[in-house]
């Protein structure tokens, strides 16, 4: 998912990492907004190599120092992978609802609204920003596996709440109830290690210090 014109996260990128975290938002306020359409108009008068590679012979023009958007990371709520104790990161995840959300991890996704709307409180508060006719938007982007998409939806649902929508209001921000789907948020594949215990994760890890 991304508050602003862009979204805020939601879904695998902190689960290789942070598994065994509870469900949270964790902020991430970011000023390094790519700008693709600028810096493809500034390559077209590069020279470019035999390989179809430009040749970058001076450093681009540094981005603006403060941007709009601000990004959070919404870890999923407790799956039925997690309760297996198995490694979940198939591709085949993606079309499927295998290892979907435990009703646990459906309550842990609808709670989370409440921390995202403190969060974007809070954001505003730190940028000073008092624009009532320009409200701001929040988008939901998503991994494709089943227990990310239902963690975005369910903290949608919670956001529906009477309290809560209240609180939408008075920050003058708009949701975006449809959910983006990434695929390039998706779990890393482990390979053979799929569905084995979680406990596998260490030979990951132990590989990681001879590269």
């Amino acid at each position: 998912m991304v508050y602003s014109s862009l979204p805020l996260i939601l879904g695998m990128m902190l689960i290789v990492l942070q598994e065994h975290i509870t469900t949270g938002f964790m902020p991430k306020t970011t000023y390094n907004r790519f700008k693709p359409c600028i810096i493809m108009g500034e390559s077209q008068n590069k020279e470019v190599s035999e390989d179809g590679v430009y040749i970058v012979d001076s450093m681009p023009k540094p981005l603006p120092t403060k941007l709009r958007n601000s990004y959070f990371l919404l870890r999923h709520g407790q799956s039925w992978g997690n309760v297996a104790g198995v490694i979940s990161s198939a591709r085949a995840l993606a079309t499927s609802e295998k290892h979907s959300l435990t009703p646990l991890g459906y309550e842990q996704g609808k709670d989370s609204a409440a921390d995202l709307l403190k969060l974007l409180e809070l954001s505003q508060k730190e940028e000073k920003v008092a624009d009532e006719k320009n409200a701001k938007s929040v988008y939901f982007y998503s991994s494709p596996f089943s227990r990310a998409r239902q963690t975005a939806l369910a903290c949608l649902d919670g956001i529906c709440d009477e309290v809560n929508n209240k609180k939408v209001q008075n920050l003058n921000i708009k949701i975006q109830k449809e959910l983006v789907i990434e695929d390039g948020l998706m779990e890393r594949y482990f390979g053979r290690l799929d569905d084995a215990e979680i406990h596998t994760y260490a030979y990951v890890r132990n590989s990681l210090l001879y590269l």
